[in-house]
């Protein structure tokens, strides 16, 4: 597409020569090309259009801050540069290569929910008799941290990253950040822009701190305990021929209490058998302390030295 006509209108601001702090003015163009076009970026990127900290070329205490182009036709476009006298000074907007701007990176506090069946000290939660409580749904304070960053494509890893956790250890803004303690719960990708002739997705994306791990926990228990034992069984043995000899087993058994079989989950040690003292008697109540966490992984672990951090 070659440009044929590319006309200045009269600015409409209230720019001069020796404009001070708060002047403004506007360019505006008329651009005619030749041929139809489908694409503003040959506009955006011809010689003539305004481009983003560029002086006033007749106030020169103005800068440009923003470009428009905008379609009448197939063959003609409007173009307005905004200039101004203010902000000049700011440091990430006045690289002019949108690409090469760092992060934008900001922290909120919230308020999380999580089913838990400890308390804060990792204690087991129980009635006055003893008896373990059901997970309840509590409230858990959080940081989630956003992210805005101009890429110049779609990243590969987008498609698996969502609910994904840091499998290393992450710095962000001088903070360091343990395995396993953030997700990337929020994604977006808007459509391309284009500023200075550049071609970019401002990428966005959240991480969810939770300082106890992305981790699911239940209680060790169940109907069944894993049992160690010795049994005899018939080997061949070269020169002996077929000779019994002891085997050391784990059996799965059946837990009973008061001579029947369990109707409530029993709790069980780290050994999955249930909590007997140095005479091998049951322990009846079981002292919090010695009760037994399982926790599961319930979020794929990623590493996030490939988001866009820094």
């Amino acid at each position: 597409m070659a440009t044929v006509n590319y006309h200045e209108e009269i600015g409409t601001g209230s720019g001069s020569l020796d404009d001070g702090p708060g002047g403004e003015d506007e360019r505006v163009f008329i651009v005619r090309t030749d041929l139809p076009s489908k694409s503003k970026f040959p506009i955006y990127i011809h010689p003539k259009t305004p481009k983003v900290y560029e002086r006033h070329p007749r106030m020169p205490l103005l800068f440009c801050r923003r470009v428009h182009v905008d379609r009448m036709t197939s063959r003609t476009f409007i173009v307005s540069g905004e200039y101004s006298s203010s902000d000049v000074t700011d440091e990430k907007q006045r690289n002019e290569n949108p690409l090469a701007r760092p992060p934008k990176i900001e922290f909120h506090s919230a308020q999380g929910r999580r089913l838990a069946i400890t308390d804060v000290n990792g204690d087991v939660m129980r009635n006055t008799a003893g008896d373990p409580l059901a997970a309840e749904d509590v409230d858990e304070p959080a940081w989630v941290i956003s992210f805005l960053k101009n890429v110049a494509k779609v990243p590969s890893w987008v498609t698996t990253y969502v609910n994904a956790i840091n499998k290393d250890t992450v710095r962000i803004r001088g903070l360091t950040f343990a395995p396993e303690t953030l997700k990337l719960q929020v994604l977006d990708i808007p459509d391309f822009r284009i500023e200075n002739g550049k071609r970019f997705l401002p990428l966005g994306f959240k991480l969810h701190y939770r300082r106890r791990k992305w981790r699911m926990e239940r209680l060790n228990e169940g109907f069944y305990e894993l049992v160690p034992k010795t049994v005899t069984r018939n080997k061949f043995v070269q020169g002996f021929g077929v000779i019994p000899v002891d085997v050391e087993i784990i059996d799965r058994e059946q837990i009973f209490v008061k001579g029947m079989p369990a109707v409530e989950p029993v709790a069980l040690d780290k050994n999955s058998r249930q909590f007997r003292d140095a005479d091998g008697e049951l322990l009846d109540p079981i002292p919090l302390k010695k009760l037994v966490m399982i926790e599961f992984d319930m979020h794929e672990k990623k590493a996030f030295r490939r988001l866009p951090l820094k």
